[in-house]
């Protein structure tokens, strides 16, 4: 069976002398493996088009008894030229990525997922948006997707003390008191963050100027959310590479 089908590349890996294994999330049938042969080679028909955050349109040659099915055509659908350039911006659309990849099951569609990672790729490469505050909306978002999200209401954000609040990794609630199961204490900052990321839309959050520091308080919030949720599943490998390139320099 011949399928047509937008997707973004999540993954990509050596298989033989000049073909690729590449992992696909599609919107209309969700995460699947495909064989691109010859992607390696010099003259690849494929180009650019099977490397990681690759949107393209694919053509897909299936057939149910194959787990691995072969991918025959491609061809761009969106492009990234800044975010390629630029290792924070990259750095995020791979782990953006690597996300996704990682808790997401084979085959099953999930077009608002798809969307938003499209979406928040194309802001992630718009001129006057940061990084962190893409990767921060993304993971909540998804975290929301996934069944979990952030509980907490607008009047308990709004009534912090200065000293901050925990935000609470069970259930997503922030609030001013510490005695509860699995909390997490964050200034006042970061929790105000962490739920204008969870809640406002991305045109907002992207651009929005977050200090530094409370950009990394909010961000760990979410890691620690999302790891809290999906257990053994959360993947690390993306992070680990980053901090290798930034030790040396």
């Amino acid at each position: 069976m011949i399928l047509r089908t937008d997707a973004v590349v999540l993954r990509a890996m050596r298989y033989g002398e000049t073909s690729r294994i590449v992992t696909l999330f599609t919107r209309d049938y969700g995460k699947i493996a495909v064989l691109a042969r010859g992607a390696r080679a010099t003259k690849s028909r494929f180009g650019g088009a099977v490397q990681p955050l690759a949107c393209i349109e694919a053509v897909l040659s299936t057939k149910e008894t194959r787990t691995l099915q072969t991918l025959r055509e491609t061809s761009y659908t969106r492009r990234f030229p800044t975010l390629a350039a630029d290792l924070d911006r990259l750095s995020a659309g791979l782990r953006m990525a690597e996300l996704v990849n990682a808790l997401t099951e084979d085959e099953e569609a999930t077009p608002a997922l798809f969307d938003l990672l499209v979406a928040t790729l194309d802001g992630l490469d718009a001129p006057g948006t940061h990084p962190a505050n893409a990767l921060l909306f993304f993971e909540l978002r998804l975290a929301a997707l996934l069944g979990f999200q952030p509980r907490f209401t607008r009047e308990a954000v709004a009534a912090l003390p200065d000293d901050g609040g925990v935000l609470l990794l069970g259930t997503g609630e922030i609030v001013d008191d510490g005695a509860f199961d699995a909390p997490r204490r964050a200034s006042r900052a970061a929790l105000r963050a962490f739920a204008t990321a969870a809640r406002a839309d991305g045109s907002v959050v992207l651009p929005m100027q977050i200090a530094s520091p409370v950009s990394v308080e909010a961000s760990n919030l979410a890691d620690a959310y999302l790891r809290h949720h999906v257990g053994d599943a959360y993947p690390t490998r993306s992070a680990a590479v980053r901090a290798a390139l930034d030790a040396r320099g």
